[in-house]
């Protein structure tokens, strides 16, 4: 008797955060205790117009002391002291950044000097000021006709709280813009200076100050900072009033001489953070703060709100479903969130999980009614999320793991005109929806590993995208990778849409790879995908370009056995894929070429061979199946090593579609074992053995035969061993023996 092997398929993520910004870093100092004043030291040294680039101090009551990390002695305590430097690297600084982490209690109505740069003659500088617990931002830049004699003021006031006793992120910057037009004999200039200040990430005050000077004569010159004087931490040399001292913690100063973008100063904010899970388990009933799977949160939109450093998010089996807006509700993922489903409760590491066992439910069926009728119209699926997850404004590399997404229901209105932000389509979308409303937003986003189970639309029940009217220059980066989409209702359109528009710069990209679609049904559209690319504007066809690779789509119930129709979109790519059994010998339709390579296609269409891939009832390809070993190996991304069952991608030269045959995996002798099971695999260097039976003797061998290993433990590191497929043999004392291929990444 054959028992079926569970094969534990897993995506391991290595946190690729981009770099901290070093171009046009002048000082930083991270005031960690060393010999000779180490802490007194900035990390850069660069040549100033003035004094010196480490600090010197004033006064002997401040101390250093434990950082925000929790790391003694990295960080000061002013305590009524101050630390100065020199001046500022070059001629004329009209763009800067300067950033710190503070943490202070004191609240009162005394302006207290954090940072301090305003030099005389005029006077011009910057002051960055605690008062009243809130940050305040003074700006003075000087200008002139040859030299500085003008002064104008940009005041930027926030109204957060910073003054709470926890440590935050400060970061304040200026940049400016000068123009002319010559009124002769007059040359008129308009000179405007504008600063922004985030706290924690956000950004939460903006300023900007515009002057229009007219000279006769000589060029105008202008500047922010006087670049012979100092710069100040806590007060400044002729400051004897206590009361305007900042005497509170002070770390991690940086000060550039440019504008840093909103993603540079997201870096400098998770900068040295130690990356660790936050844990969500609906079961949970320990102390619900997403320290451990003990504490774990029990509401998952609590961990994703609180996940202030971007922490990856590991959810365990359950069911959860956001609550806090009615029909309107939904997850609301927001800038660079891993969230990992399938786990138990009890991993310490992301190898560990099995998603396939430990079902995680994202849920749209708020009252848990719903019957066996998936139709929008179903009154059981009247109280149903419009959007079960939504990925909105700006959204850097987000992952999405692990998950079952089901009983979305996009049966409502939309709104497509007026405000930007307040745009909105109820009808599309039902499991996830995509949208942008900023112009040069940009989303980025891969679903791993996911099930759309039974999700209904009037439009689109599974995925679509937006771009709000009337914004420009936006891009959705989305893709699938091993999903499976089976029983979605559309009424008007597909499961999928991927929608474009070049003529005003709105485009999508994207990859569909080891992905399975199967029983889904539209009335009036293709059952699958829907790929647009609007024309307006003079849009071309590089408004939708996405590659779909290795995916399966089999009795699916479309508008006429239509199953992915394409409009506008050639850039479209369909690879080493099976379209077959779909009713119909036409199942791909639409105004515009696009391109099939190395695919099976019912009916021959675009090139694509007219041959039965004879799938066996789970759409995995049976022993003599056409499409063994006859996709494209070169077409296929190098990081895809699995298909959608977890096993080798690779047997041989890639089969089509979303399974690889593997003949080895039918051996009865393969199968002795009653229950025999190597997790994980792929691996990056540590496999796990399971067995019922007492195990014998382990041996690892190449590809080649080679035997590389023999060993008695169920626990193997194989870290140093290059990447590729290796053969794991077992013997049980009671002689039955089982063997595995494994994938060493």
């Amino acid at each position: 008797m054959k028992i079926k092997l569970l094969f534990s398929g897993f995506l391991f993520c290595l946190i690729s955060w981009g770099q901290v910004p070093t171009n046009g870093l002048v000082k930083e100092y991270d005031f960690t205790f060393g010999t000779n004043n180490q802490y007194l030291t900035s990390n850069v040294q660069s040549n100033l117009q003035s004094g010196v680039v480490n600090l010197s101090r004033t006064g002997l009551n401040g101390s250093v002391t434990t950082d925000r990390l929790g790391e003694s002695q990295r960080a000061v305590v002013l305590n009524g002291d101050y630390y100065q430097s020199g001046g500022t690297e070059q001629q004329f600084v009209n763009a800067y950044t300067i950033s710190f982490w503070m943490k202070s209690s004191t609240v009162d109505t005394n302006s207290r000097r954090i940072i301090d740069q305003k030099g005389s003659s005029p006077s011009h500088g910057f002051n960055v000021i605690l008062f009243n617990g809130k940050i305040r931002f003074f700006q003075d830049f000087g200008y002139g006709n040859t030299s500085i004699t003008d002064v104008g003021t940009v005041f930027n006031a926030t109204a957060n709280t910073v003054a709470d006793g926890s440590w935050h992120h400060v970061v304040c910057t200026v940049n400016s813009t000068a123009t002319s037009v010559v009124l002769s004999p007059y040359v008129a200039w308009t000179i405007n200076y504008y600063s922004k200040v985030y706290i924690d990430n956000v950004l939460v005050g903006t300023a900007n100050q515009t002057v229009t000077p007219s000279y006769t004569s000589g060029q105008l010159v202008r500047e922010a900072i006087n670049r012979f004087q100092p710069l100040y931490f806590g007060s400044y040399p002729g400051n004897t009033t206590a009361t305007n001292k900042y005497t509170d913690y002070l770390d991690q100063v940086k000060y550039y001489e440019r504008e840093l973008n909103d993603s540079e100063i997201s870096e400098l904010f998770y900068e040295g953070h130690p990356q660790q899970p936050i844990y969500v388990n609906a079961n949970a009933t320990g102390n619900n703060d997403g320290t451990s799977w003990a504490n774990a949160y029990t509401n998952l939109q609590t961990a994703i709100d609180n996940n202030f450093y971007k922490d990856d998010i590991w959810v365990a089996a359950g069911i959860y479903t956001p609550t806090s807006g009615g029909r309107n509700s939904t997850f609301l993922i927001s800038d660079r969130m891993n969230m990992y489903g399938g786990f138990n409760g009890t991993e310490s590491t992301l190898e560990q999980r099995d998603f396939r066992a430990n079902v995680t439910v994202l849920n749209g069926d708020v009252n848990g009614n719903d019957n066996s009728n998936v139709n929008p119209t179903e009154p059981s699926r009247a109280d149903n999320l419009y959007h079960i997850l939504t990925l909105k404004g700006q959204i850097s590399n987000a992952i999405i793991d692990g998950f079952t997404f089901s009983g979305a229901n996009a049966n409502g209105t939309s709104v497509t005109s007026g405000t930007p932000s307040a745009q909105y389509l109820n009808n599309r979308g039902g499991a996830v929806f995509v949208h942008t409303y900023v112009s040069n937003e940009n989303i980025k986003a891969t679903f791993s590993n996911c099930t759309f189970d039974e999700n209904t639309a009037t439009d689109t029940a599974v995925y679509a995208n937006w771009f709000s009217t009337g914004v420009s220059q936006m891009n959705h980066d989305v893709n699938f990778e091993s999903c499976i989409f089976k029983n979605n209702f559309s009424t008007q359109n597909a499961q999928v849409l991927f929608l474009g528009s070049n003529g005003f710069g709105q485009t999508h990209i994207g990859k569909v790879i080891n992905c399975l679609f199967y029983n889904n049904t539209s009335i009036n559209g293709p059952a699958a995908i829907y790929f647009f690319t609007s024309t307006a504007n003079g849009g071309n066809s590089l408004g939708v370009v996405v590659e779909v690779i290795n995916s399966t789509f089999s009795s699916n119930n479309g508008n006429f056995g239509n199953t992915i129709r394409f409009d506008n979109s050639p850039r479209v790519t369909m690879i080493n894929s099976i379209v077959y059994g779909n009713g119909s010998t036409t199942p791909l339709s639409g105004s515009s070429y696009y391109t099939t390579v190395n695919s099976i296609v019912q009916g021959g269409q675009m090139g694509g061979s007219d041959t039965d891939p004879l799938l066996d009832i789970e759409f995995k390809l049976t022993a003599s199946s056409p499409a063994i070993n006859s996709g494209n190996d070169a077409l296929v991304p190098g990081n895809i090593l699995v298909d959608l069952a977890g096993n080798n991608r690779f047997v041989g030269t890639i089969d089509k579609g979303a399974y690889e045959y593997d003949a080895s995996l039918e051996s009865n002798e393969f199968q002795s074992f009653s229950d025999f099971f190597i997790y994980p695999n792929p691996t990056y260097g540590t496999i796990y053995i399971q067995s019922q039976e007492v195990i014998k003797r382990v041996e690892l061998y190449s590809i080649d035969g080679r035997k590389l290993l023999e060993t008695k433990n169920s626990v193997i590191q194989i870290d140093d061993l290059p990447s590729g497929i290796y053969l794991v043999s077992i013997e049980a004392e009671n002689n039955t023996k089982g063997s595995q291929k494994i994938i060493k990444q």
